[in-house]
């Protein structure tokens, strides 16, 4: 795999997080937000297409059992 630019690598970061926001349920949003952030800060520079494939699938799914809002999402 060739070695990934700045912009390549800002690109993942966001379309990781904007996926994260497609999760219902507010503790998934917060776990896929925290978990892309802690990721990326531990692997500058080293990308992975595959856990955006990964997100988006887990969204999806997701989205096809959805639940009642939790009390810190009504807030």
């Amino acid at each position: 795999m060739a070695p990934s630019t700045t912009p390549q690598v800002l690109s993942l970061y966001r379309s990781l997080l904007r996926a994260g926001r497609v999760f219902h349920t507010h503790n998934y949003r917060d776990y896929v937000h925290r978990r892309t952030r802690d990721a990326f800060r531990a692997a500058a520079g080293e990308t992975d297409p595959r856990d955006l494939e990964v997100t988006r699938r887990q969204a999806w799914l997701n989205a096809q059992f959805k639940a009642d809002k939790s009390v810190v999402e009504h807030a």
